[in-house]
């Protein structure tokens, strides 16, 4: 603004006599600013504010505004939020409240991941329903969530251990296995030989014994049920694609590792026992299915399933099994070789051989006296022969070596209950219909749990027995329960429609949502949980249920919270702080004993004694602190250290801020004289604030939208307000463009810290005769403005590219630059003379316009040689 404007400004307004009224000054003098910014002040702004804060729903008729489905992953119900939980939804609601107040219309929902063995134990352990342990837990985290304000859409509120959620688990269990994707086959488990029971993985400790009895565990041959999961092997291997998927980039190769090129293929083959079938199978992997025909034996790896399951005294790893396989292909039927002098593909335990083909097999076939035989084959083509195995549904499908179908059964409790019987009369387990779902698990008081060598369902008699749905005759349910990898595989999609009593969730409610646009977790879930949601997501998709394959778009993985640790060199004993004399950053001296004690910084946990209480912390500095304290410093993908002595620099930053506000607000209730202003140092002010404030506004529009370093958005609140406290105070008192920057820093703030920040905006707006009337809905609250943009002059950049070198920043005005075109980007790009020089003698092949918004803009060019014979781009 003009010096001479403000002067017009000044002579000619009129400040209304009460702002200068006794009454008025005393009224503002004993109200929450007249206050020290304590945490007893931050307290009673949450007071005040707390209802306020959370007022925006998701509004599902809204078809103006553009739907952002952020999401966080959802918490087992363990009783107590710890600092990971507080982080991880610090970040999801600092994402959904700058989305809202972009003017998008946000959907962040909120679940429990209900089911698993910790409530199963509590309730053996307390002899209480395992769902009253788990809902009392729900109740008590749910009241922690909300007093952190967090903005979550809870009318979407789900309970994977609900009827009303684990009936549609059932229900899509049946589609798959009416798909043929759902399948029962012998399979190694963990047994404890003491408690004669299955254990899953997490219950075996790390030197192989039982959790429970302490027994070394062994391993057993039982009947499990198997998701075929390879069948989508190729669709979610070719799945992910960068331009596709944002940010999954670490994710991206995790993912690919996981399930592997899929450069083979896995057919099944019959087992035959004393020429009888017997009621498994066994999966081969081979890379030409051509040479199915061909196969003349297989062998196992020693300590494999068929040689748990035909054991034997001969302690030679090398042997020749009773039990036989019959080629799928010409029903042949050929011997097996337990044997670990063969060469098996990566992750294999089963080789075919081809005698006629490798010298190797040629080679093991002449010292076990292999006779091969030829046999005329039906098929001529590969892909003959992977049609007809996919038709009667024995395999085909295009895999890696490497992966494996998904183990869902669990000898559990306390789970979704498989909806299948076992029959009298009919030769495979039934599915139950669709309309007698669901098959609800019996009370706790009919389960014996110390029955041995089964599930606990097994004991619980009066629900086992039940009538086959296909025959009317006697059968028995199916006693194991499901994997919680599946409840939590489909999660995102019954938020859409989460109190639909007729379907999972209807398709169009789930297009209009979908694909999740943020999803947000821990590392830890990166492999198995992403790729069993990714798995859902494809084989729903293949129903026609879903629009798009992949299920989310942009993933943002978090880092750990780590807590200082105290551990005994030689014993590894941790210690409690209090035990121990600080010696150094990294090592210290047990009180006690003298012996050395390691200071580490280790992921929080109850057993290393570095946890920290979420609610002590509420209680010792507030809820908009604490969110401050989590996102500062560390990028969101990054580890944080929970170090006080860190927390200076937020601490510091909102006691600056209140006392700029309140500075602020007194100044603007004085009639400043005329003469007061010094001209020269008021353009100097404007000029720094126009700078400082677009340049603010570029960033932290970045740093929210694209990048998510919300650490640097704070760095940049730090620096807003030290601009700011440089201003003179007649450029308080009369500069528009103040007035601006500090509302626009305030309403920036308002994501991270939303009580803080409605309080200072309610300030800021309490004063008489804003300067920008019209900027700014006033009477309204921080959370209904409008998103701050930079002014229509200030320069941004045309950045141009050549095979990924930035070549040239070609400055151009924000206003400008937003209705840029791709077309008038080349001309520009192309009409600059080292540009021009770049380009020539080269053949342009692709051209890429990258438009972010309110951030420069992009254009860059592939090239290639024009010697065709030359194909490679230049590497600049």
């Amino acid at each position: 603004m003009k010096v001479q404007n403000i002067l017009h400004w000044t002579t000619n307004k009129q400040y209304s006599s009460t702002c200068l009224s006794v009454v008025n000054l005393r009224h503002f003098s004993e109200n929450i600013w007249d206050k020290y910014f304590d945490v007893a002040t931050k307290k009673e702004i949450e007071s005040i504010w707390s209802q306020r804060v959370n007022e925006r729903r998701f509004d599902r008729h809204n078809e103006d505004k553009v739907k952002r489905y952020i999401l966080s992953q959802f918490p087992y119900p363990s009783g107590n939020l710890h600092m990971g939980h507080i982080r991880v939804y610090t970040i999801s609601d600092t994402l959904a409240r700058f989305n809202h107040m972009k003017g998008r219309n946000v959907f962040q929902p909120m679940g429990w991941d209900a089911f698993g063995l910790p409530a199963e134990n509590a309730a053996i352990e307390r002899q209480i329903p395992a769902d009253q342990w788990t809902l009392s837990n729900i109740a008590n985290m749910k009241s922690q969530l909300q007093a952190f304000g967090f903005s979550f859409d809870w009318d979407a509120e789900l309970t994977t251990c609900h009827p009303n959620y684990y009936k549609w688990t059932q229900h899509i269990i049946l589609k798959l296995f009416h798909a043929g994707l759902l399948y029962q086959k012998d399979a190694i488990v963990n047994w404890d030989p003491v408690d004669e029971t299955v254990l899953a993985d997490e219950q075996v400790d790390q030197e192989g014994n039982s959790w429970r009895s302490g027994a070394k565990v062994e391993k057993k041959v039982l009947k499990q049920w198997f998701i075929k999961t390879t069948a989508f092997a190729k669709s979610l291997y070719d799945g992910l694609d960068k331009n596709v998927l944002k940010n999954w980039d670490e994710v991206l190769a995790m993912q690919r590792n996981w399930i592997g090129k899929c450069d083979g293929y896995s057919f099944n083959f019959n087992l035959v026992l004393e020429k009888q079938k017997i009621p498994t199978f066994i999966t081969v992997w081979i890379r030409n299915p051509e040479h199915l025909n061909n196969i003349q034996y297989l062998t196992v790896l020693p300590g494999s399933m068929l040689d748990h399951l035909e054991p034997t005294l001969d302690q030679n790893k090398n042997r020749r099994l009773s039990i036989q396989a019959e080629n799928p292909i010409n029903g042949s039927i050929i011997p097996i070789f337990v044997s670990d002098t063969v060469t098996y593909e990566e992750c294999q335990d089963v080789k075919a051989g081809l005698p006629e083909i490798f010298p190797e097999d040629n080679l093991f076939a002449q010292e076990k006296g292999i006779e091969t035989k030829k046999f005329d084959s039906m098929f001529s083509t590969r892909e003959e022969i992977c049609n007809y195995a996919m038709e009667k549904n024995i395999g085909g499908y295009p895999v890696s070596s490497r992966l494996r179908d998904w183990l869902i059964s669990r000898q559990r409790y306390w789970g979704t209950p498989i909806p299948l019987v076992d029959c009298e009369n009919c030769a495979a387990p039934q599915p139950i219909p669709y309309d007698q779902l669901p098959v609800m698990l019996p009370p706790l008081k009919e389960i014996n749990f110390h029955v041995k060598g089964v599930s606990p369902l097994a004991s619980a008699q009066n629900w086992v027995q039940t009538t086959c749905p296909s025959c009317g005759g006697q059968a028995r349910r199916v006693t194991d329960t499901i994997d919680t990898f599946v409840d939590s595989s489909w999660y995102y999609l019954r938020y859409t429609d989460a109190s639909n009593e007729k379907v999972p969730f209807d398709p169009e409610k789930a297009q209009e949502l979908l694909p999740v646009d943020i999803y947000i977790g821990g590392k830890e879930h990166a492999v198995l949980h992403l790729y069993y949601a990714r798995f859902m997501n494809h084989f729903l998709h293949s129903l026609g249920w879903v629009p798009n394959k992949e299920p989310f778009h942009q993933l943002l993985v978090q880092g750990m919270m780590k807590g200082k640790s105290y551990r005994l060199e030689k014993s590894g004993r941790y210690l409690r702080e209090s035990d121990v004399t600080i010696e150094g950053p990294a090592h210290g001296l047990h009180k006690e004993t003298g012996e050395k004690v390691l200071i580490e910084w280790e992921k929080m946990s109850k057993s290393k004694g570095n946890g920290v209480d979420p609610e002590a912390v509420l209680a010792e500095y507030g809820v908009d602190t604490t969110r401050l304290l989590v996102l500062d410093q560390m990028t969101p993908a990054s580890d944080k250290k929970w170090d006080p002595q860190t927390f200076r620099g937020v601490l510091n930053w909102q006691s600056k801020v209140w006392q700029i506000v309140k500075y602020f607000i007194s100044r603007r209730h004085m009639n400043e004289p005329v003469n007061y202003i010094d001209p020269d140092r008021l353009t100097q002010d404007e000029e720094m604030l126009y700078h400082d404030r677009n340049k603010f506004i570029k960033s932290v529009g970045f740093n929210y939208s694209e990048a998510y370093l919300l650490n640097t958005v704070i760095s940049r609140l730090y620096t807003m307000s030290t601009t700011l406290r440089k201003c003179a105070s007649s450029t308080i008192h009369f500069s528009k463009i103040y007035e601006r920057t500090l509302a626009d820093m305030i309403i920036v703030t308002a994501p991270m810290a939303p009580h803080f920040a409605a309080q200072l905006w309610e300030g800021i707006s309490s004063v008489p005769e804003k300067l920008n009337e019209h900027e700014y809905n006033w009477s309204a609250t921080v959370f209904e403005q409008r998103w701050p943009v930079m002014d229509e002059d200030f320069p941004l950049s045309l950045i141009v590219k050549v095979n990924s070198a930035v070549k040239h920043e070609y400055s151009i005005k924000y206003s400008e630059l937003q209705r840029l075109t791709k077309k008038e980007a080349i001309e520009i790009a192309v009409s600059l003379p080292n540009i021009r020089r770049t380009l020539s003698n080269k053949e342009i092949i692709e051209t890429i316009y990258t438009c972010t918004e309110d951030y420069d803009h992009i254009i860059e060019f592939k090239t290639k040689k024009k010697n065709h014979e030359d194909e490679e781009l230049e590497t600049s």
